[in-house]
């Protein structure tokens, strides 16, 4: 994945919420957001060295827990589901 994907990633999670880019840190403060960061970058083949690169706050092992958490968020909450769905078809729609 090119990092210009990734970075369009951030800025539509972002614009979901309603902030700006550089407010990354705001991102992972929330939990469904920060769930959906984690989906968003394993379903577009973002490794975790990369992302362990751009976000010093997480060890390898937290960013693993964060998906395995997300994951399984994912198939137990439908308004969740139904928000990382809309989500990544504006991803899509993207790149």
């Amino acid at each position: 994945m090119f990092k210009a994907d990734y970075e369009k990633i951030i800025e539509t999670i972002c614009e979901y919420k309603g902030i700006s880019s550089k407010e990354l840190c705001e991102i992972l403060r929330d939990k469904d957001c920060k769930y959906m960061f984690f989906l968003l970058m394993k379903k577009y083949g973002v490794e975790v060295n990369s992302m362990n690169n751009d976000l010093n706050n997480f060890s390898k092992k937290q960013m693993i827990y964060n998906y395995k958490k997300a994951l399984e968020k994912f198939l137990v909450n439908k308004n969740f589901r139904e928000m990382y769905l809309r989500i990544d078809d504006e991803v899509k729609n993207i790149i």
